[in-house]
């Protein structure tokens, strides 16, 4: 019952947190895609499917979890892009992290994904 109630009680703060800074930052709507980039072999798949859209259309954001920078040096190395920014956020649930401290740090990575949508707001995920 106390888990529930911390649990609300970060939803909450969270939800205040989003509403507060939503206010303050400048939302530029674009025709912007956001690339959410995966690890390991997702990060090829990704690259192959952008590769295969019109110039006009592929991505200039990019989203990369704060330990994954091989594959921010892939992406670079395979694509030559006009403008791209990169957004690093935190991993919701670590290898081998326990389920309840999980919950923490998936709250942690849900308010570093309200804040790459503060910043830009994609028309196409």
């Amino acid at each position: 019952m106390v888990l529930l109630a911390v649990l609300f009680v970060c939803l909450a703060l969270a939800a205040g947190w989003f509403i507060l800074v939503g206010q303050n930052c400048k939302k530029s709507r674009t025709d912007g895609i956001l690339a959410v980039m995966g690890s390991g072999g997702h990060t090829n798949e990704i690259i192959r499917l952008i590769e295969g859209l019109d110039p006009d259309l592929r991505p200039t954001h990019f989203v990369f979890g704060h330990d994954d920078r091989l594959s921010q040096l892939k992406l670079e190395q395979s694509l030559k892009l006009k403008s791209k920014a990169y957004f690093i956020i935190s991993r919701p649930r670590a290898v081998g992290q326990s389920y309840l401290t999980s919950v923490v740090t998936s709250l942690r990575t849900f308010m570093d994904c309200c804040s790459v949508f503060n910043v830009f707001m994609p028309r196409l995920v």
